[in-house]
This record gives C-alpha cells, sequence and structure tokens, in this order.
C-alpha cells in the first residue's frame, strides 16, 4: 500500500464514525481521492462527492500513469464529480469512454 492510500484510508476510517445517516461527504482535490472508495468499503451508503482542483488528463496522458486504474476507480465511487472547466471534464469523459466504453451513463 503507497503512503497515498495510507492517509486516504486513514481519513475515511477516522471520518467514518462520525457521519450520520442524512450526511453529506464532500472531497476536495486529488490527494485525498481515493477517500471515496475507503469509504465506500466501510460501508458508507450515504451521498458523496469530489471536487479535483487541477486538470484531469486527456486519454493518453491518463493511459501511461501506472496508477490510473486504481485512480478511475477511486473517482467512481463518487456520487458526484466536479472539474474547474468543461475541457478537463471532457477528458474525463474520454477517458471513461475509452476505459469502459459505453457502459457508463454521463448525465450531461
Amino acid at each position: 500500500m503507497s503512503a497515498c492510500q495510507r492517509v486516504n484510508e486513514r481519513f475515511a476510517t477516522s471520518l467514518f464514525p462520525l457521519l450520520g445517516k442524512n450526511d453529506l461527504v464532500w472531497v476536495h482535490d486529488y490527494q485525498l481521492i481515493l477517500v471515496g472508495e475507503y469509504l465506500r468499503r466501510l460501508g458508507w451508503k450515504g451521498k458523496v462527492g469530489f471536487f479535483l482542483h487541477i486538470p484531469f488528463p486527456s486519454p493518453d496522458v491518463f493511459e501511461i500513469l501506472p496508477w490510473a486504474r486504481d485512480l478511475l476507480n477511486g473517482l467512481l465511487e463518487y456520487d458526484l464529480l466536479g472539474f474547474h472547466t468543461q475541457r478537463y471534464r471532457q477528458n474525463f469523459v474520454d477517458v471513461m469512454d475509452r476505459e469502459v466504453g459505453g457502459i457508463w451513463n454521463d448525465p450531461h
């Protein structure tokens, strides 16, 4: 387990017992990108959102990341994702299309 994974797991483990039934969790930025996944593993069924404060890479850049699949799996645990610009959002959509084909639901 990487240091990033350990930190994200620790955040989720610390947060989980504090959550109420109707709470909303909102996670900010890449350092905590896996918190949503760890919350789900702990059994959190409530809403979780994530906002990325840096550009989301194009598919050609994303696919060369050695942990690309882990990041994508982590992002898919969120109920809502936010990006700074339409271009960064489109990069995410393009990555999803390339990685999982047309089996996901883009609400826009």
